[in-house]
């Protein structure tokens, strides 16, 4: 039998079904692929069935024990026959439907607390797990009980969100069908990548709760591969919500075939629950964190002052963050100058600054204001641009993140002592991306490899040139006769596209009064056709 043909009773073996099955499949849908016969034998080539099999779903009744709600033929045949599994959200998405129907009018944040934590458990407990999913449903309730109190502090929040759910007798059905799910997505080996995208989903619906910022994976990537980060790196975010900076620059190195411990993690969150997800978060990857509950700092006696230690900072603080109750500092104080306590997002680009060694980097999420607004942020932006440590700025496109449909923008910052030859790099990257729904955009690795390679290119110096309507290198000079308005439009060309555009509608209206004109001429003629027409009927 050949490498890439397969015969009939080959495929119900290695789909688990009997052989009348598959030749049901057969008659019943002429869709199914053909035969072809080798040396009399009848094969089917594995890749035609595999494809025919993806449309089948298998129904829960007939699922295997690890296989997840949703799963379909060619899953599981393509598991059998050893090839890649699909992707980590193509693998969730059966999963996530089950569990929203199960979630009821409860609060997201709570249900999130006990499928998270329950799915922590799960996969890092296994002795504990064991115990708990065949136990009845009021022992259950107490096994888990004791294996949260074992894991304080991260388990904090599944012990108060099975209390929510225990408040009512008839949840009791419903908490068993959670468990079989978890149970489902622990036995299928992808636990930690199932973790991921439930996160991702809980994040994306919560928004903003506890000023704590979802950034989408793809942004995420970007901004890791821009300051690429190498072994031996000290990193640091200061608002790092859930984790996901912290856990991406760990694969990113890990990629590359380095030791991601050899590099060291340090985190900021704002929330004690902040806390508990993104210790979650990081142990489930493997990454030692030092987490701490101090991402207000800002607000704080020691002002936008920090110690100057990590060699790289990513980070997506909260945009204009609101001042805590307990703070009592007037304005927010930094090496580049004071700002309005309700301007927070200077105060954020200035902590990270200080927060740089020697030769570090940062790249920084930010909203397109910080580019162009006057007052004291103007001023605290031209100090900065004049003191070098702006590397570039990058304007993303507009609905990349589920809690805003605005644009973004990314600051690359760099130490004081690190600058480019009175340079700025700007890119407008605001036409990248693709519609994935009707109002969610994602960059593909294109977009990021093309980002990310001009970034290169323009450090190196010698093969950068600039790209029309996408990217200059601008002399600060220049920038200083601009107010020190960073719009990346206004320097790559796009400005002069518009321009072009906007001489072409006044030319429009012009060609459209001619149509008008003749428009009425055509009329005119077809009036004197028609009477002609009439005259000759009658």
């Amino acid at each position: 039998m050949s490498n890439d043909r397969i015969t009939m009773s080959e495929i119900a073996r290695r789909l688990g079904v009997t052989l009348s099955a598959v030749s049901n499949w057969r008659r019943r849908h002429p869709s199914f692929p053909p035969a072809e016969y080798v040396d009399g034998q009848e094969l089917f080539k594995i890749s035609e069935i595999a494809n025919w099999l993806d449309g089948r779903k298998i129904s829960k009744k007939d699922l295997k024990p690890w296989e997840l709600p949703g799963a379909t033929f060619g899953a599981r045949f393509s598991s059998a026959m050893g090839a890649e599994p699909a992707s980590d959200d193509a693998i969730g998405v059966g999963l996530w439907k089950e569990l929203i129907r199960f979630r009821g009018t409860e609060d997201v944040a709570v249900y999130a607390d006990l499928v998270l934590g329950l799915l922590y458990l799960a996969i890092s407990d296994e002795r504990r797990w064991n115990e708990i999913e065949p136990a009845e449903p009021r022992q259950r309730m107490v096994l888990v009980e004791q294996a949260a109190m074992e894991h304080v502090p991260v388990l904090d929040d599944l012990h108060r969100a099975l209390r929510v759910f225990l408040d009512d007798a008839a949840d009791e059905a419903r908490l068993t069908a959670i468990f079989g799910l978890i149970d489902r997505a622990r036995q299928s080996g992808l636990g930690v990548e199932i973790f991921d995208v439930l996160l991702n989903r809980f994040a994306a619906i919560e928004g903003r709760r506890d000023a704590s910022v979802y950034t989408p994976s793809t942004v995420v990537r970007l901004l890791v591969e821009m300051v690429d980060p190498a072994p031996g790196t000290s990193v640091f975010d200061p608002c790092c919500g859930y984790g996901g900076f912290l856990v991406a620059v760990a694969q990113h190195i890990a990629a590359g075939g380095r030791r991601a411990l050899d590099a060291s993690f340090t985190g900021h969150v704002l929330s004690r629950r902040a806390a508990s997800m993104a210790q979650m978060n990081l142990k489930l990857h493997g990454v030692p964190a030092e987490l701490e509950q101090r991402a207000d700092t800002i607000f704080r006696a020691e002002g936008l002052f920090a110690s100057g230690r990590f060699s790289i900072v990513l980070s997506n603080p909260p945009f204009d963050m609101r001042e805590p109750p307990w703070s009592s500092v007037r304005q927010l104080h930094g090496r580049y100058g004071p700002l309005p306590k309700n301007r927070t997002n200077f105060a954020w680009l200035q902590y990270i600054v200080s927060s740089l060694a020697a030769n570090g980097r940062a790249a920084v999420v930010m909203p397109g204001g910080t580019l162009f607004r006057g007052g004291a942020e103007q001023k605290v932006r031209a100090r900065m641009i004049d003191d070098g440590i702006v590397e570039a700025i990058i304007a993303l496109p507009a609905q990349l993140f589920s809690s805003t449909g605005i644009p973004v923008t990314v600051w690359l910052l760099t130490h004081p002592k690190e600058q480019r030859r009175g340079e700025l790099l700007l890119i407008d990257a605001s036409d990248l991306g693709h519609m994935i729904s009707r109002t969610q955009r994602i960059l593909s690795r294109e977009d990021r490899s093309r980002i990310v390679g001009t970034i290169a290119s323009w450090r190196a110096g010698d093969a950068y040139r600039d790209v029309p309507g996408f990217a200059a290198s601008v002399a600060v000079q220049r920038i200083r006769e601009q107010d020190y308005v960073l719009i990346p439009a206004r320097y790559v060309g796009t400005r002069a596209t518009l321009d072009t555009q906007l001489k072409s509608v006044r030319q429009l209206r012009d060609d459209l009064d001619q149509l008008d004109r003749r428009a009425a001429q055509v009329d005119e003629e077809a009036d004197r056709q028609l009477d002609w027409i009439q005259t000759w009927i009658r």
